[in-house]
């Protein structure tokens, strides 16, 4: 093998300095997204990488995913409603009501899911699995 270059993503000269036709850019690392899911007796803190998912949509249905999952791998006595609030912080007033249907499905719960799609729907009316957008907006919210 040669000591002229050393061959990596980069081509680099023997001294170790990139030369100044490389393609290599640092990019900034991202924090995490933190999100704060309350269900009907039970919270839970998410944090995700936001730049994997496309739209906000799916970075809340990912959270409130995620937090019905650990929750339901804690306890033997799940309690869980229709939807479940997602907020960017626990203190923050601002609440997005998530589809606890979709998400049940997101983590393989189709059993389960069916169970609370059909009970909701015998007590609301409301078919959850009508929902195509999975959250709505809940506003600005004192608790």
């Amino acid at each position: 093998m040669s000591q002229d270059h050393v061959y990596c993503r980069v081509k680099c000269n023997p001294t170790g300095k990139l030369p100044k036709d490389h393609d290599f850019k640092m990019k900034k690392q991202e924090t995490p997204k933190i999100y704060h899911v309350e269900g009907p007796d039970w919270e839970r803190t998410v944090e995700l990488d936001a730049t994997v998912f496309k739209t906000r949509s799916a970075q809340l249905i990912e959270a409130a995913s995620q937090a019905i999952e650990t929750e339901m791998k804690k306890t033997n006595n799940f309690n869980l409603g229709g939807v479940v609030i997602v907020k960017d912080s626990r203190s923050s007033n601002r609440e997005v009501l998530v589809n606890a249907y979709l998400c049940l499905n997101n983590v393989a719960q189709y059993a389960l899911a069916r169970k609370l799609r059909e009970k909701f729907k015998t007590q609301t009316g409301q078919d959850l699995a009508a929902d195509r957008v999975g959250y709505s907006q809940a506003g600005n919210t004192s608790r």
